[in-house]
């Protein structure tokens, strides 16, 4: 590269001299630490642009992130199960203070399943005709199995006479039994209880729709040692079932809701049959029947008449063994004058299918 002095210009290498002024073009010479510089200068500017192109894609890349948090307090667990069995839902919410809401006269102290103990307040009162002093401390008997239940003080004032309602919800905050799994299969609803706490559990009790239940695997024929954990089969019902366990600190562990389809059995081949019918004066009627086949019948239906149309009918809820012979003593109240000619029973094969047998060659004085 050439350069004028005059005009300060540059010009190529093939020109010798200005265009403007005439004047002889000097030859420029490039120093290498010049050329250093402007090389190194250029890689950084191109880094540096690299740089921030990189950093704002990433700004216009990021994701929006939304301000609102969302809080999930339920305890609702659904147990992955195989086709057999029913998924349930376990409840075991326990409460983080023991009283609440809690009492606004008297001054709660503690309770346990049984017993209840309170400090009076300023005043002379009575609970069920005994008399407690002002911040006398009293004991109450109570029934609260639960994890949580409502419980109702009534008192009289000594000097108004007046009779006042003090209530509270109270809560259980430990337990010494933890459900880990339950399922419905068939008609048997399967527990697996840990036990949690420091002592052996010698006995449970469950509860199917308010009703107590005999667990069917002799599920504790041992005491369940701390740590340990133990299976144990109720028999549910059709339909869905309520179902809550109590260990022998009366605690209660879940609320477990279960729903049991009708078990689907082949009916075709069962047969019901009427072996012998009798009218007589003691009971009335005896009735004697036979299930043929291997599904047992449940909830039969007598129907009986006699030669003057009188009719009686008979519901039961007892099962008909499956190949067994079962007698039923039913007082119809016939009159001894009656003459017992006709027989229907029926009854309910898996719950759904309602089979029946007749008899009708009968002829039986109910003398």
């Amino acid at each position: 590269m050439k350069y004028c002095k005059k005009c300060k210009k540059d010009f190529s290498d093939e020109d010798k001299f200005c265009q403007d002024c005439g004047g002889k073009l000097v030859k420029i010479v490039e120093s290498k630490e010049s050329s250093k510089i402007i090389k190194y200068g250029l890689i950084i500017v191109l880094i540096a642009l690299v740089l921030i192109l990189g950093f704002l894609t990433g700004i216009i890349n990021i994701p929006h992130i939304s301000s609102t948090t969302t809080t999930t307090t339920s305890t609702t667990i659904v147990l992955t199960t195989t086709s057999t069995i029913t998924p349930i839902t376990i409840s075991t919410t326990i409460p983080k203070v023991p009283c609440s809401p809690c009492f606004g006269y008297f001054v709660y102290i503690d309770h346990s399943s049984s017993n209840l103990r309170l400090r009076n307040g300023g005043r002379a009162v009575t609970i069920n005709n005994v008399n407690f002093g002002p911040n006398q401390d009293i004991e109450l008997s109570i029934n609260c199995p639960d994890i949580s239940c409502n419980v109702e003080v009534v008192y009289k004032d000594t000097d108004t006479g007046i009779t006042h309602t003090d209530s509270a919800t109270l809560h259980t905050l430990t337990s010494n039994i933890q459900l880990m799994d339950a399922y419905c299969q068939d008609n048997t609803i399967i527990f697996l209880i840990n036990n949690i706490g420091n002592s052996p559990i010698s006995s449970l009790s469950f509860y199917v729709n308010g009703v107590g239940k005999s667990e069917i695997s002799g599920c504790l024929n041992n005491p369940l040692l701390p740590g340990n954990t133990i299976n144990c089969q109720v028999v549910g019902i059709s339909g869905l079932n309520q179902v809550r366990i109590v260990s022998p600190s009366n605690v209660a562990v879940a609320a477990v809701e279960c729903t049991i389809k009708p078990i689907q059995v082949d009916c075709s081949k069962v047969v019901l049959d009427i072996v012998d019918a009798l009218c007589h004066g003691t009971t009335n009627v005896t009735v004697t029947l036979q299930d043929i086949g291997s599904i047992p019948l449940t909830n039969p239906i007598f129907y009986f008449k006699t030669t003057n149309q009188t009719v009686c009918v008979s519901n039961q809820t007892d099962t008909i063994t499956a190949g067994g012979i079962t007698k039923y003593e039913i007082n119809c109240n016939f009159p001894r004058v009656e003459v017992l000619n006709f027989v229907r029973v029926s009854a309910l094969c898996g719950l759904t299918i309602s089979i029946y047998a007749e008899k009708s060659d009968i002829s039986d004085p109910c003398s």
